[in-house]
């Protein structure tokens, strides 16, 4: 699954990925990013290298000015 996103001011940057008990399941990004689009895949795979089963996730995406959430649903 591919998360495209735009940053309009330079700064620090972090996706990341719940489960729907609001568990984090996986940190996709976390560093300084430049404004522009970006793509993401994420590989639907945890902390621990396991396979996340299909279901709903939220993702977070927290720029230096704003914090976007949204979900989003893995079919296996």
């Amino acid at each position: 699954m591919i998360l495209n996103f735009s940053i309009l001011e330079s700064g620090n940057v972090s996706l990341i990925v719940y489960d729907i008990s609001g568990k984090e399941v996986s940190k996709l990004i976390d560093g300084f990013y430049a404004p522009g689009n970006y793509a993401i895949k994420w590989n639907a795979i945890d902390y621990y290298g396991s396979q996340l089963s299909s279901g709903i996730y939220v993702y977070q995406l927290k720029t230096k000015n704003s914090i976007l959430s949204n979900r989003m649903i893995l079919i296996r």
